[in-house]
């Protein structure tokens, strides 16, 4: 896997646009080398958990990053549509 381009850290605390749009970047960058959902979640994952840093202590934004996926279930086909 590929290292995470250094954009620094950021705040989640004063997330402003230009954060975002480095993030933004970043996380696209580390996910060119991917092959599956749960390794890209993964790299988002510890990507954020690792450069959400709090400017005035120098320690980490969250405690926990998670990432949820849903499921919607598809309707069952109707008697006209087989």
């Amino acid at each position: 896997m590929t290292d995470p381009p250094s954009f620094g850290t950021m705040d989640i605390a004063d997330f402003s646009v230009g954060a975002m749009l480095r993030v933004g970047i970043a996380v696209r960058r580390i996910l060119k080398d991917a092959e599956t959902i749960e390794e890209s979640a993964n790299v988002i994952v510890r990507y954020l958990y690792e450069h959400c840093i709090d400017p005035t202590t120098g320690e980490r934004n969250c405690a926990l990053v998670r990432i949820g996926r849903s499921h919607f279930p598809q309707p069952a086909p109707c008697e006209r549509h087989r």
